[in-house]
């Protein structure tokens, strides 16, 4: 032991900084949201908050995105809160909530095909350079 203190692994770092990027986004489209009031005059309070469930999807992966989901929902809810929801305005965050959820739902398949993608390629490339090292070895040994 030499007193020094063991780095924090980098994945939750990393982690650390995919939800920071969603929050940051999610932030953002919450300013936008209070500056668009006037120009939407309420007709689509939620419609905003779909951009940072799609960016923290694809960006910053399910957990940071379900995070920005349930946060979205909370806003939405405070905004209707006259004197309750009422049934229509209950039907919209739960129809903004399921949209949300297949968005996510989507971005991690898309994220997984393209990860089982780039591992094809890889595996592809290694087995073309095993190929060629052994062309180049018959070549030398006639």
């Amino acid at each position: 032991m030499t007193g020094e203190k063991p780095e924090p692994p980098r994945r939750a770092w990393r982690q650390l900084g995919n939800y920071l990027l969603a929050f940051a986004v999610l932030a953002a489209a919450w300013l936008l949201h209070l500056a668009s009031v006037p120009v939407f005059d309420e007709r689509a309070p939620l419609l905003l908050f779909t951009l940072p469930v799609l960016a923290s999807a694809i960006y910053a992966g399910v957990g940071p995105a379900v995070a920005v989901l349930l946060l979205s929902v909370a806003i939405g809810a405070a905004d209707f809160d006259d004197a309750g929801l009422s049934g229509s305005e209950l039907l919209h965050l739960v129809t903004f909530a399921f949209v949300c959820a297949v968005i996510i739902l989507l971005a991690e398949r898309v994220r997984r095909e393209h990860l089982a993608a780039t591992g094809h390629q890889e595996d592809a490339i290694a087995e073309h350079e095993r190929a060629e090292t052994d062309r180049h070895a018959a070549r030398r040994a006639v």
